[in-house]
């Protein structure tokens, strides 16, 4: 490898992962050669300590990855005068010991700005010994590592924006917390036994924009929360046994404005857990297939409530047409009688109620013929009206059972010297000047609907139906 190396001064990033290097073999390589290297890679080797004297010789560097080594502590001023600003040692040996991690002087002089101390053995974790890289440090990973989440974890961290606590077997998140916690922008809770987060979230975190709350026992959101988780830009869902019943639609609309982050956010494994008929379904596609049944639901009843009235409708103005229709076939239903002397046939049409008629020709009368027409004593005088036309040649006596006063009428289509030439009127039950004729003649065609009875000289009574 140095052989190599001076040959590729230019070279700004080198991969030593997985090569089996212990500390003499690190020292040993003339890295010097590479002054424009900005990353290295140390990972999944036997390091037990930080090459301090290798990595001074590179000016450029910035990204440094001693990750799965054997690092057990980072000794005094061993990132000092460097420009690094990440460090990733993370599945070390860190917290092992009694011995504190890091000294003091560890991280002094330097601009450190990503610290990954993920799955070491930290039992419990204060911000101040970080000392030197405190005023700086703007990403902090602390999963893996069995801490609790308090108000010392990274007080004295003022610029952190992003802290990561996966796996951390935490079970509830405090009610309070230091200012620190106010800067955060990204907060990492996956992997934990949460199944709640303080209903005061949204104040102890008011800047935070992403929250990763997968793998935990989440199965809904109070809605408290909603709010707040709605207004953050992604939330990690996945991989908790959610209740997809009606508390979570709330939660469910939330994904569905995300839908073009679903591959990122995973909506595929956000996977409902009761009731049992959605076990297994994806929460977002079951707020769809509600959101369509709610329409079709919404759609059918409004089509229904449409049908009915119609129904209504078309039922309302056929009645009406059959009332109309009705009337109109009553009109023609007609009565025929043959007159004396072989006259011209007789029609009446009928009105709205039955009428029984016979037909009578009175004593001494010309060949004409008289209806004899009984109204009901409970149809009132304004009801009656003479169906039209009337027969010919014929007077029409109308008998008022509340007056009981006969009222004769001549057809208009009575030839009037046929009436004067006659005896008809010299017979005693009928007598009736010509004018007033016309008068009681004009009465009856306003008022004239009722029961008619005519009766035939010689001629047994006889009684016919007309129904108006």
């Amino acid at each position: 490898l140095n052989e190599l190396l001076p040959d590729v001064t230019s070279l700004e990033r080198l991969e030593l992962n997985n090569c089996g290097l212990n500390d003499a073999e690190l020292w040993s390589l003339n890295l010097s050669v590479v002054t424009k290297l900005k990353r290295i890679g140390l990972a999944s080797n036997n390091l037990t300590q930080v090459p301090s004297a290798s990595l001074r010789a590179l000016p450029s560097l910035q990204i440094l990855d001693l990750r799965e080594n054997l690092i057990r502590s980072i000794g005094p001023c061993a990132f000092c005068g460097m420009n690094i600003t990440t460090v990733l040692l993370e599945g070390n040996l860190l917290g092992l010991s009694n011995s504190k991690p890091f000294h003091r002087e560890a991280f002094a002089d330097t601009q450190l700005i990503e610290l990954d101390l993920g799955w070491n053995h930290f039992r419990h974790f204060d911000s101040s010994i970080l000392s030197g890289a405190q005023a700086t440090l703007e990403k902090l990973h602390l999963s893996g590592n069995q801490i609790e989440m308090n108000l010392n974890l990274i007080s004295t961290l003022p610029r952190l924006k992003e802290l990561h606590l996966a796996d951390c077997s935490l079970n509830n998140i405090p009610y309070s917390l230091s200012k620190s916690y106010q800067k955060l922008k990204f907060l990492n809770l996956s992997t934990n036994g949460l199944d709640h987060l303080p209903p005061n979230l949204d104040a102890l975190l008011p800047q935070l924009k992403v929250l990763d709350i997968s793998n935990n026992q989440f199965s809904k959101l109070p809605h408290l929360l909603l709010d707040f988780v709605d207004h953050l830009h992604l939330v990690y869902l996945h991989h908790n046994p959610w209740d997809c019943e009606c508390a979570a639609q709330s939660l469910q609309l939330h994904m569905l404005k995300r839908l073009p982050l679903q591959e990122q956010l995973r909506f595929d494994e956000t996977l409902c857990n009761v009731p049992q008929l959605l076990k297994g379904q994806p929460l977002h596609r079951n707020t769809e297939l509600v959101l369509i049944l709610s329409a079709l639901l919404i759609s059918a009843f409004f089509l229904s409530l449409i049908l009915i009235l119609l129904l209504y409708w078309g039922r309302d103005a056929k009645q009406k047409g059959s009332y109309i229709t009705n009337e109109k076939n009553d009109e023609t239903i007609t009565t025929t009688k043959t007159l004396p002397n072989d006259l011209s046939k007789m029609t009446l049409n009928s009105g709205l109620s039955p009428l029984e008629c016979a037909i009578k020709d009175l004593d001494n009368s010309p060949p004409s013929t008289l209806l004899e027409c009984q109204i009901p004593q409970s149809t009132s005088r304004s009801q009656i009206s003479i169906p039209q036309p009337l027969p010919p040649t014929n007077l029409l006596r109308i008998i008022n059972q509340q007056q009981q006063q006969p009222l004769l009428i001549q057809q208009n289509t009575f030839k009037e010297d046929n009436l004067i030439n006659n005896n008809y009127f010299n017979n005693n039950n009928c007598v009736a000047p010509r004018e007033k004729e016309k008068k009681i003649y004009e009465e009856y065609k306003t008022f004239g609907k009722g029961r008619i009875i005519a009766q035939e000289e010689g001629e047994e009574e006889r009684r016919t139906m007309l129904t108006f």
